[in-house]
C-alpha cells in the first residue's frame, strides 16, 4: 500500500527525537498540526516538510541593511559611545 500518511503522537516524538510526553505538548500547543480522527489523534506526513521549511525559512540568514544610491558605506557610523575620544566611556 506504500507511505503511510498519518502518524501516532507518541511516533512523532521519536521521528522528531524527542519524548512522547513532549510530543503530545507540541500537539497540544499547536506547534504540530493535528488531526483527530473519531477518539484518534494523528498527525499528517506532509506536517514534517511544513515544519522543516519553517525552520529553514527562520534560520536563513537577513538581507543585508541596504542604503539608499549615494550614501557613502565606507564611512563609520559614528553614533556610538566614544565616538569623540573619549575612551573612558568605552570599557
Amino acid at each position: 500500500m506504500g507511505e503511510r500518511l498519518f502518524y501516532r503522537v507518541s511516533e512523532i516524538g521519536d521521528l522528531l527525537g524527542c519524548s512522547k510526553s513532549k510530543a503530545y505538548e507540541l500537539v497540544a500547543s499547536g506547534a504540530i498540526p493535528s488531526l483527530r480522527i473519531g477518539g484518534l489523534l494523528r498527525v499528517h506526513r506532509d506536517v514534517f516538510g511544513e515544519l522543516a521549511g519553517e525552520a529553514l525559512n527562520r534560520a536563513a540568514p537577513s538581507q543585508p541593511e541596504r542604503r539608499p544610491r549615494g550614501c557613502d558605506n565606507s564611512k563609520p557610523d559614528l553614533a556610538w559611545a566614544g565616538a569623540s575620544g573619549d575612551k573612558s566611556a568605552v570599557r
